[in-house]
């Protein structure tokens, strides 16, 4: 397990970068008698940690959290061809192409302290099932989680217990007080007077609505006098009826907006866009302090 330490910074500028915490693999007995091509460890562990400290600023960033792949016992891949294994308890005898490993899960955190408030991310995912997974005899099969089965088959994918959620707070003078989420929950509606149940929202569904035409002006009545009529005339009305497009008074519905991407793709964005700032402000202190 290797578990590094290191500081670096410079007062001249206020910068402080420094790394933590531990990663490496756990034991773990594999066996692999008469394969070709097969990759097995134990458990694998990953949590570091790395602060940036921007004293200028008033700003510090951490990351921290805690990934791995757990499993017990050996792993076993005995007359197989091309298998990977991880985490213990996984057995793929005379199978081709098999990917294996145990219970696994995803939990990184980050955590952003300025003077306007502080910010924390915890997504998570995981595939926590119970025990090894089995794909003896099989072929191209993709095991993660634990407890799966999958002996003599082709092109199977299984994942035991997959879920995932995150929460976050934020809080501070400028945001007020903190808020917390949790989980992956789909909004309910509120139920109104008339008693009905609240279920899920849906989203509004944009339909196109024709463009408005100026309506047609109609022509006046035309009068017509009737014949015989004796000591002056009789007018007839006849009315003119115009039929047209009326323009439409409907509201176009709108689309509540949302991100292009969410998760674990959103942290890695958020934690690169950080990295690059406290990376530009570095460059420039450092240049002024040489000027």
């Amino acid at each position: 397990m290797l578990k590094p330490s290191a500081t670096l910074g410079s007062e001249a500028v206020g910068l402080m970068l420094s790394l933590g915490g531990e990663s490496g693999f756990t034991g773990g007995d594999s066996s692999a008698n008469g394969s070709i091509g097969t990759v097995q460890t134990g458990g694998l562990r990953l949590a570091p940690t790395l602060t940036l400290g921007a004293q200028p600023l008033d700003t510090t960033i951490s990351l921290g959290g805690s990934s791995g792949i757990e499993g017990s016992g050996g792993n076993e891949a005995n007359g197989s061809i091309a298998n990977v294994q991880i985490g213990g308890g996984n057995s793929a005898n005379g199978s081709i192409g098999s990917v294996q490993a145990g219970p696994t899960s995803i939990g990184p955190t980050l955590e952003l302290t300025t003077p306007l408030g502080d910010v924390s991310l915890n997504p998570f995912a995981s595939a926590m099932g119970s025990g090894g997974n089995s794909a003896e005899g099989s072929v191209g099969t993709v095991q993660v989680g634990g407890g799966n089965s999958a002996e003599g088959s082709i092109g199977t994918v299984q994942a035991a217990g997959a879920g995932q959620g995150q929460s976050g707070g934020a809080g501070g003078s400028a945001s007020g007080a903190g808020q917390a989420t949790s989980g992956a929950q789909p909004p309910t509606g509120s139920s109104p007077s008339g008693g009905r149940p609240s279920g899920v929202v849906k989203p509004a569904t944009i339909r196109p609505v024709a463009a408005p035409r100026k309506p047609t002006r109609a022509r006046p009545a035309a009068t017509v006098p009737s014949a015989g009529s004796r000591g002056g005339t009789h007018d007839r009305t006849h009315a003119v009826e115009v039929r047209g497009p009326t323009a439409s008074t409907s509201a176009v519905p709108t689309r509540k907006g949302s991100l292009s991407f969410t998760g674990l793709a959103l942290v890695l964005a958020v934690l690169l866009s950080l990295a690059l700032v406290g990376a530009g402000v570095f460059l420039r202190q450092l240049a002024m302090k040489v000027v």
